[in-house]
């Protein structure tokens, strides 16, 4: 791990013990010592739907819901913004629709989203250049 990273990581708040924790898929997967394999993600046409939600307890983000995902991303721009640290040993190998593949930039661990009064402590991709802030 980066000692920038590690080292940022260490002096961060701790998660309260009865927190709902969303585990990410993937790092779960490349925990496992397992080569990964490419992830691929598309989706026929939907329409969007999205939703507001407190990113950090910082800020009010909207936030597109694609239930055809397996990971949580967000743009590198809303990151910086959050002051969000992300561990840029993670990398996805992401593919876009017109079939370019681009790596993700990093993970952000338990990251809190408020939804209404529940809190849940999210595992988020930073991706550079989405056409999204906030899938």
């Amino acid at each position: 791990m980066p000692a920038a990273y590690s080292n940022a990581v260490k002096s961060e708040w701790q998660v309260p013990p009865d927190a709902f924790i969303v585990d990410d898929p993937y790092e779960a997967y490349y925990a496992s010592g397992k080569m990964p394999d490419d992830l691929v993600v598309s989706m026929e046409s939907t329409a969007i739907r999205s939703i507001l939600l407190v990113i950090d307890n910082k800020q009010m983000v909207e936030c597109i819901i694609d239930p055809g995902s397996q990971i949580i991303a967000m743009s590198e721009a809303v990151c910086h913004d959050l002051g969000l640290m992300y561990d840029p040993q993670i990398i996805l190998q992401m593919q876009s629709a017109n079939g370019s593949i681009s790596p993700s930039l990093g993970l952000a661990r338990n990251v809190p989203f408020l939804i209404g009064n529940i809190t849940l402590y999210l595992q988020v991709h930073a991706v550079q250049n989405p056409a999204y802030d906030l899938p």
